[in-house]
């Protein structure tokens, strides 16, 4: 475990957006919001959040390991993830659906 504060937000600020994602995808697919634009706000405000503090998470991960000698290997799971968002938000930029 991360012995850093730095560290454990990016271990716990990777752990819950991802979380958060799964369980609204979930309630989304249970819902069945498609239809319904005002309620589909409130699943992608939220999404977009969570992908930000992932990004961010990764950054501060990465500093975490290198500047601040925070060694725990757990640390190289929120890079992964933190790279993913990155290449998907410039995806999502470069590439409009």
């Amino acid at each position: 475990m991360p012995k850093t504060r730095a560290g454990r937000f990016g271990l716990w600020g990777t752990v819950i957006p991802f979380l958060w994602i799964v369980i609204s995808n979930i309630i989304g697919n249970i819902i069945n919001i498609i239809d319904d634009l005002v309620l589909r706000i409130f699943f992608i405000l939220p999404g977009l959040f969570s992908l930000l503090l992932i990004i961010a998470a990764g950054i501060t991960s990465f500093f975490a390991f290198f500047k601040y000698k925070d060694y725990a290997l757990i640390l190289i799971i929120p890079w992964i993830i933190g790279l993913m968002g990155i290449f998907f938000a410039i995806g999502e930029i470069i590439f409009e659906h």
